[in-house]
């Protein structure tokens, strides 16, 4: 563990069996997309404790002397020792220096927060000597085990626009806990797409916008009704976001158009209008009289054709992300410069146009409206879910 990036192995084999080595990499190869085609790695530590290093593919090898070398995700242990956790729950570790937003909002030099909610006692413990933060959740019927290890930290993806995995993470099953030591990525921290920030005087309280997005997540269910356990959509828009903060502006303002038009979608209600044959009836021939008066018109072939086919493929139940922009705008949930920063901004840099590589007073304007205006329709998709309070 040379960081906290950084988790590597090194080893050498006593013995060789190269036609069942060979027969391995081999099949690795041909079935590269298939995650278990992987090697799996073993190990046991000086305190005889044994560890599943999870799935691996060596970047390195020297076969004459035996020796392999490769990279690693996390470490998992099965603790039923004595030190194991007597009552259900997850706890998370984060690594905190005095500057990450965790640490700053838990304050002082040895702090402790709970939260109310979900049917459980969430406690929030910081400890500056120790540069860490403690997250402990009793399980509930609202926060199961192996979920909630999980659902625990997706806020923090959003609140922080960075991946802010945790260091290490325990499922304790009650006099057992399965314990993970995983890496933690070092992305720059993208201030400018974090939906919390530090020092902002409108920002809702650190731990009260913590628990609307773990309430979203946790009660979030697909078709079936079943909790998810892929994150939420609205954390991967944020995800993308923090990772394309080492990108080019270019890239940045991609990502930000996009992650737009993915929150307009999940905002639309996703049942149907029933339907009406007399106003299917009365769509279908306002449509042909339209492609009539387009045919009888002077205009080129080729632009009559494009019309008519516009035309025939329009819906009147559809809404466009443009529609439902302007929607939301005449509610006042997006500004008219959020609007015509995407308007402008979308149709540009999803053609091939290029902005300036360089901070430019213009555009610099325009996309911070896109980060509003990602911030206002994740307020929005929050609130509809009964679970935002806006300040």
């Amino acid at each position: 563990m040379q960081s906290l990036a950084d988790l590597s192995y090194e080893f050498r084999a006593s013995s060789i069996d190269f036609k069942a080595l060979m027969s391995a990499m081999r099949y690795q190869r041909e079935n590269s997309y298939d995650a278990i085609a992987r090697m799996r790695l073993e190990g046991v530590d000086a305190d005889g404790v044994s560890w599943a290093c999870g799935y691996t593919v060596p970047y390195r090898w020297n076969l004459n002397e035996g020796r392999f070398e490769g990279e690693l995700q996390s470490l998992i242990c099965d603790d039923a020792s004595e030190t194991a956790a007597r009552i259900s729950s997850t706890e998370l570790i984060y690594s905190v220096d005095r500057h990450h937003p965790l640490a700053l909002a838990m304050g002082g030099t040895r702090t402790e927060k709970n939260i109310d909610m979900l049917g459980s006692t969430i406690t929030f413990s910081y400890d500056r000597q120790a540069a860490c933060v403690k997250i402990t959740a009793p399980h509930s019927e609202q926060l199961p085990p192996t979920y909630t290890e999980r659902w625990l930290v997706e806020p923090f993806r959003i609140m922080f626009g960075q991946p802010a995995m945790p260091r290490l993470y325990a499922r304790n099953l009650g006099g057992r806990s399965i314990i993970c030591v995983s890496t933690v990525p070092q992305v720059k921290n993208a201030v400018w797409s974090a939906f919390w920030r530090w020092g902002d005087s409108n920002a809702v309280d650190f731990f009260e916008c913590y628990s609307q997005f773990l309430n979203l997540v946790a009660l979030a269910r697909d078709d079936r009704g079943h909790p998810s356990f892929e994150p939420h959509p609205i954390t991967r828009f944020y995800d993308e976001l923090g990772q394309v903060a080492l990108g080019s502006r270019w890239v940045m303002a991609l990502t930000l158009a996009s992650a737009s038009e993915g929150l307009i979608k999940l905002l639309r209600p996703t049942k149907p209008t029933a339907s009406n044959k007399e106003k299917e009836m009365k769509e279908r021939n306002e449509k042909e009289a339209l492609i009539q008066v387009i045919e009888q018109s002077e205009a080129s072939e080729r632009l009559r054709g494009t019309a008519t086919r516009a035309v025939r493929y329009f819906s009147f139940d559809s809404e466009t992300t443009a529609d439902s922009l302007r929607r939301l705008k005449g509610k006042s949930v997006v500004t008219s410069a959020q609007l015509a920063a995407w308007n402008q901004i979308r149709h540009s840099v999803m053609h091939g146009t290029l902005i300036s590589p360089f901070s430019h007073e213009e555009e610099d304007k325009k996309l911070s409206d896109l980060v509003e205006l990602v911030h206002a329709l994740t307020r929005e998709l929050v609130r509809t879910t009964g679970s935002f309070k806006p300040t």
